[in-house]
């Protein structure tokens, strides 16, 4: 019983984000991003602080990476910006 219930809590813990290549890109593209951490194989859209950036599509997604396809609207604010990548599990820290 205690171990369905941990397997149980691991499904539901949100996803976790190590790292994320490239930093960056240019304004009016579209870049191929990649994040690697934990709990990323059902990651299915990402929240960004700014609306000129848009998570297009999917690539790839396992359990420790997952590549998207990111458009960067052409008057996006220059510098950093933060993003969570959302699924079933929840936002990513």
């Amino acid at each position: 019983m205690l171990l369905l219930a941990l397997a149980a809590a691991a499904a539901l813990a949100p996803p976790s984000v190590v790292r994320l290549y490239p930093l960056g890109g240019q304004r009016g593209t579209e870049v191929e991003v990649e994040f690697t951490g934990a709990r990323l194989d059902r990651i299915d859209s990402a929240e960004f602080d700014q609306q000129d950036f848009i998570w297009k599509r999917t690539v790839e997604s396992k359990p420790g990476l997952v590549r998207g396809v990111v458009a960067i609207g052409a008057n996006a604010a220059l510098g950093p910006h933060w993003v969570r990548l959302k699924g079933p599990g929840g936002k990513s820290n």
